[in-house]
């Protein structure tokens, strides 16, 4: 469990898709495919921490639906980019990663009210505290972001960088906490 936790975080850190549309094209499918790889990694360890078990047994079949969306997306950002742009496209794309984490959460929750360990109880705590943390103060600076127009980050420079290295820090909780 530990070998695939680490190998989720660095396929994590490996996203490239800010700098996606700068690259050559065959650069453009690896990269795909390394967050396509990345966001299935993530998914599935947070369905199975931490004891490497899918508790509820149907997030298996949620994981295989992320799996089919994730390759359907690489596959078509590839070969047919302007498919992509389709509402229903569009749709399945944004919600699958909400939807994805949010039944991790439940999963999280379910396991740690009925099936886990203490110790495994005390585990949990401390990764959802890593995951918490960041999320909460990621949210409250978008918030802050588009309710006080100085902050916009198309017009503020300053605070576009400040929240980037914000955000990269913050990112830091997650695999501190494990």
């Amino acid at each position: 469990m530990a070998l695939f936790a680490a190998l989720s975080i660095v396929l994590f850190g490996l996203n490239f898709d800010a700098a996606r549309a700068t690259m050559p094209v065959p650069l453009q499918v690896g990269v795909g495919v390394l967050g396509s790889l990345s966001g299935v990694c993530m998914y599935t360890l947070m369905f199975v921490f931490p004891d490497g078990r899918f508790v509820p047994r149907w997030l298996v079949w949620v994981l295989l639906t992320m799996i089919l969306i994730e390759i359907a997306e690489c596959v078509l950002a590839s070969l047919y980019p302007e498919i992509l742009l389709g509402a229903t496209a569009v749709l399945v794309s944004e919600l699958s990663f909400p939807l994805g984490m949010g039944l991790g959460l439940f999963g999280q929750i379910y396991r740690y009210r009925y099936v886990s360990t203490q110790a495994q109880r005390q585990q949990t705590k401390w990764v959802l505290f890593g995951m918490a943390f960041p999320l909460v103060l990621i949210v409250s600076l978008i918030t802050a972001s588009s309710l006080i127009p100085a902050l916009n980050p198309e017009e503020n420079t300053l605070f576009n960088f400040a929240a980037y290295t914000l955000w990269y820090v913050l990112l830091l909780c997650f695999p501190l906490s494990i």
